[in-house]
């Protein structure tokens, strides 16, 4: 600064977009439909005796259907400093629960080998994070044992709480979770597709300090959780903008169209997430006491009707597929 004359400066400031109703002109939304079989149950049937299975030592190579206990460590990056470690984590090699490839390195090792097993993440994995990343897992195999399954009849059932009904009643209440879990497999594939049309419609800049705030939150919880250790901040970015955009765009049409958050709805998701405890009515009103919990379920609730809103102004093509199809897209 100089004495006597004018002090100029240029500031930059980051204000939020200027938002008009998101648009949903020109989005297809394909909604899966599926029916379950009876090989469907059967198959279902199969999976819960594989649950009730005891596990005996074998000291052969593993090989389909046994387990695999492992010890484990992950590094990305060329990084010597794993984000991800487990102790004694159970694989079952064949069931497809891993990621591609890895089951099969696992198949033919003994108890006491060791592994370097290369991979890449795919790249529609959940987490962003990873989405499409080579990751590197040093393995150790602690033991591998092979399944003796129970028989299906009566008694079986009676593990599940139904011995008044049988193996019958046992069908009867598995084929009901099958179409809840089913359903909610659609709901989740209709908004994920209602959600990225809102997106592709209506491009927005976003402040960026709004994606660098969520940033933090997602370094946050990823460490609280045991699995951000080592990972780059960078990582997280196209995670967080399109938490950002999806949160501005979702509450301009909150807001343009006053939807409110309806209290029944939020009765009813409580009652689904307390059904699958032993004392649902304690877990009703452990949500109610609990401001944080209630709030997380009113967001939740709100955008399920703000996607409501959207499906309504979007073109929705049902295609027919088949219940493991839909289940297990991997198969």
């Amino acid at each position: 600064m100089q004495p006597g004359q004018d002090f100029k400066y240029t500031a930059l400031i980051e204000v939020y977009p200027e938002l008009s109703l998101p648009l949903m002109d020109g989005i297809v939304v394909h909604k899966p439909m599926a029916e379950i079989s009876a090989a469907d149950v059967d198959g279902m049937l199969n999976v819960l005796r594989r649950q009730r299975a005891t596990w005996q030592d074998v000291s052969r190579p593993a090989g389909d259907g046994d387990r695999v206990m492992i010890n484990y460590t992950a590094t990305m990056g060329g990084s010597e400093q794993p984000f991800m470690e487990e102790k004694q984590s159970a694989i079952i090699i064949g069931s497809k629960g891993n990621m591609e490839g890895f089951e099969d390195r696992l198949a033919g090792m003994s108890a006491g080998d060791n592994a370097a097993i290369d991979l890449t993440y795919p790249g529609d994995h959940p987490n962003q994070q990873l989405a499409g990343h080579p990751v590197r897992f040093q393995v150790q195999v602690v033991s591998v044992t092979e399944a003796v399954m129970p028989a299906l009849d009566d008694e079986f059932a009676r593990a599940f709480g139904v011995a008044d009904r049988g193996l019958d009643g046992l069908r009867k209440e598995v084929t009901a979770n099958m179409n809840r879990e089913m359903s909610l497999v659609i709901k989740t594939r209709v908004k994920d597709q209602v959600l990225d049309g809102l997106l592709a419609a209506n491009p927005i800049k976003i402040p960026s300090t709004l994606v660098e705030e969520e940033i933090d939150r997602l370094v946050s919880g990823a460490q609280r959780d045991g699995q951000g250790k080592g990972m780059p901040r960078e990582l997280y970015r196209d995670q967080a903008t399109r938490r950002v955009s999806l949160g501005l765009l979702i509450a301009e049409v909150v807001k343009l169209n006053r939807i409110a958050i309806d209290p029944a709805r939020v009765r009813s998701t409580i009652e689904i997430i307390a059904s699958s405890y032993e004392e649902p009515e304690q877990v009703v009103k452990w949500y109610y006491g609990n401001r944080e919990l209630l709030s997380g379920i009113e967001a939740l609730v709100l955008e399920d009707q703000v996607v409501d809103w959207l499906l309504e102004r979007a073109a929705v093509d049902e295609s027919p597929t088949t219940f493991q199809a839909l289940m297990n897209p991997a198969l």
